[in-house]
């Protein structure tokens, strides 16, 4: 089990979700805590290393969850794709 950090911005968005779509984002979030590992993980990009961060889609590949591993907790933004 691990803990869960939203950023700001993440926070921010999840307003802007229907209902449906954010229960679908809760459920995918309670999964990531039971097993962290569900992820893909991410390159680099433009330059920029995200090797330490990791991505899972929900609504139908539209949204997804990008996080970074911390010990027993991670840090989570997410956005449109």
């Amino acid at each position: 089990f691990c803990n869960i950090l939203l950023t700001k911005d993440a926070k921010n968005d999840l307003l802007h979700l229907d209902d449906k779509v954010y229960a679908e984002y809760l459920a995918m979030e309670e999964e990531l805590r039971n097993n962290i590992h569900l992820g893909q993980p991410l390159k680099d990009k433009n330059g920029k290393d995200l090797s330490d961060c990791f991505k899972i889609y929900f609504d139908n590949y539209k949204h997804r969850i990008v996080y970074r591993k911390k010990g027993n907790w991670f840090w989570s933004g997410w956005g449109w794709k």
